[in-house]
């Protein structure tokens, strides 16, 4: 296509976009925002000067500063430019995972295509309204098949099959890695604070305060568990960008989730520190060295 104030380039270097053509209830029946200017009526027909309606991100990428409302554009190899009388709200007309692409929606009797997709909206159980749909595409024309079926929910749940099953391993994994990581963590620190019993139990019995030795040893675990945290995240904030095309709205280095990652080993680190600790205070000095 060719838009309205962009330079004249030849036929082969302009843009490609996607063209849809609809009705004049498409928006009414799909619940689109009409952002500007108006819908298609039943008078832009196949004798009426050519119309279109354009989506957000033609306006953002050829008329971020104007109006988009009047403006021209040439499609193809048409003679004549459509001219721009509405503006519709980004739909997501590739994959639910990419961005909106640009989009020229013109009228139906303008750009007939030889397959068609109706959509029917209701407030009941849509797979009842099925037989009556087909009754009335028959009414209509008896040789016009009517395929493909689906409600939206179906369209939607197929079109995010592939990142929903991929989501659920990478989740599986996840969870699976982080129990190991808390257990691992638990283990080696409770670990290490039973194994020096007899240590925290001599310096109770030559006079330290059973506060201070408990402040000792979880200082001591949080110590360890800060530093292989912050060398976790460096590899974990190198190791993301590889997944962020897995993503969805949602940044590779998401601070929640790495913050929520870090509180966490961080409270398990002190709760393994300080339970074997306390633990070993409550023990006679003469029966542990014994």
């Amino acid at each position: 296509m060719l838009p309205e104030g962009q330079p004249i380039v030849p036929f082969g270097q302009r843009p490609i976009l996607d063209i849809q053509t609809i009705s004049p209830d498409y928006a009414r029946v799909l619940r689109v925002p009409l952002l500007r200017g108006r819908e298609f009526t039943d008078h832009d027909n196949a004798d009426a000067p050519g119309v279109a309606i354009v989506n957000e991100a033609v306006v953002r990428r050829y008329w971020p500063n104007d109006n988009p409302i009047g403006k021209r554009i040439w499609l193809g190899q048409r003679p004549l430019p459509v001219e721009v009388v509405g503006v519709f709200s980004d739909l997501k007309n590739v994959t639910l995972g990419d961005e909106t692409s640009p989009e020229v929606i013109l009228p139906f009797p303008q750009l007939p295509w030889p397959l068609l997709n109706l959509s029917v909206r209701t407030s009941g159980d849509a797979r009842g309204l099925i037989s009556a749909i087909r009754r009335q595409v028959s009414e209509v024309d008896q040789d016009q098949p009517l395929t493909n079926v689906q409600t939206m929910e179906e369209l939607v749940g197929s079109a995010s099959q592939q990142q929903r099953f991929t989501m659920l391993l990478l989740g599986v994994f996840s969870a699976t890695a982080l129990i190991l990581a808390i257990v691992g963590i638990y283990g080696v620190i409770a670990c290490s604070v039973a194994q020096r019993t007899q240590e925290l139990v001599i310096r109770m019995a030559l006079g330290a305060d059973q506060g201070d030795v408990l402040k000792l040893v979880v200082g001591q675990g949080l110590g360890l568990t800060l530093t292989g945290i912050a060398i976790g995240l460096a590899g974990a904030f190198a190791l993301t960008r590889l997944m962020s095309s897995l993503l969805y709205q949602t940044s590779a280095t998401d601070p929640i989730a790495f913050g929520v990652s870090a509180l966490l080993f961080t409270a398990v680190a002190m709760l393994a520190s300080y339970l074997p600790a306390r633990r070993a205070t409550r023990i006679d000095p003469t029966e542990a060295l014994r």
